[in-house]
């Protein structure tokens, strides 16, 4: 869950340089790959991604170069109980996909030529919590001590190789849904128009995190099971369950096709645990398959 505010500071480590930066042997995973740990960090990092010539960022990535665009969103696409989450862009460049899991969940596309953002599918049932759906972690129920559940509305996101597709779910929910970033880039389509073409795709379980890999596999974190896996087709399986994944977060992939993935620990947070303290131990893991790459 990468959270972009107002007021959240722009905090980016290279790990390559990072004093946690450790290289340790997998440990025992169930599944048909092993995690090896990349780094640990003594505060809480939930996001990651990797540049094209293998860096490693984790949170806010603050590049070295110059910044050469800003794009500021007024309350008509953030307004105000947002919670700017996760982030896909478009192969070309030209467009940028975020998730809204705030008080009122949507999606927000991005023109980053012109720099214009539009809020779509606002309060559409598939970008909201789904009543139903409970989050657990360790066994049971994940509440605050005041008894409140998570609840997070369009949360997860992935973008198909192409391009072409982005597909995305509650994180308090268990439907994945998609629709076609032609009809999303529209802006002449009625938002009544846009609805209908977005189509849930498969019942899955509360996740954080979702990629694509250019195989065209779907990767989910299951946060309920500290695990990852992997849908091809219409068929998930579990790829990798440690119980070292405590609440897989975000992942990225690196240009040789590793997939990297947060664990971000959500489930150790004072919100839940107010005993723990304000200090998180987190970490970042590298996803190493037993069985041969095809």
């Amino acid at each position: 869950m990468t959270r972009f505010t107002a007021a959240s500071a722009a905090v980016a480590m290279m790990l390559l340089s990072h004093p946690g930066f450790a290289q340790q042997r997998a440990g025992p995973s169930q599944g048909t790959a092993q995690l090896q740990q990349v780094a640990s960090f003594e505060h809480q990092v939930t996001g990651v991604t990797v540049s094209t010539d293998g860096r490693i960022f984790v949170n806010f990535p603050r590049w070295t170069e110059e910044v050469t665009q800003v794009i500021r969103f007024d309350e008509k696409v953030a307004p105000q109980g947002s919670y700017l989450n996760d982030v896909r862009f478009s192969p070309d460049g030209r467009h940028a996909y975020l998730t809204d899991a705030g008080a009122k969940g949507a999606l927000v596309v991005v023109d980053l030529q012109t720099g214009r953002a539009r809020r779509v599918l606002d309060g559409h049932p598939s970008t909201q919590p789904e009543k139903d759906v409970v989050v657990k972690t360790d066994g049971q129920e994940l509440r605050r001590s005041d008894g409140r559940g998570v609840e997070f509305a369009a949360d997860s996101v992935a973008l198909s190789h192409d391009g072409r597709t982005l597909y995305w779910k509650a994180l308090t929910g268990r439907t994945l849904y998609r629709i076609t970033t032609d009809a999303l880039e529209n802006p002449r389509l009625s938002e009544k128009d846009l609805e209908a073409r977005a189509e849930p795709v498969a019942e899955t379980e509360p996740t954080d995190g979702l990629w694509i890999d250019r195989r065209g596999r779907l990767y989910l974190s299951a946060i309920e099971q500290d695990a990852v896996k992997v849908r091809e087709g219409d068929r998930i399986t579990t790829l990798v369950q440690d119980k070292r994944l405590r609440w897989p977060d975000t992942f990225s992939e690196g240009s040789d096709g590793t997939i990297y993935v947060t664990s971000s620990h959500i489930q150790d947070m004072s919100w839940f645990k107010p005993e723990a303290g304000p200090r998180l131990e987190t970490q970042l893991w590298r996803i190493e398959e037993t069985r041969a790459r095809q």
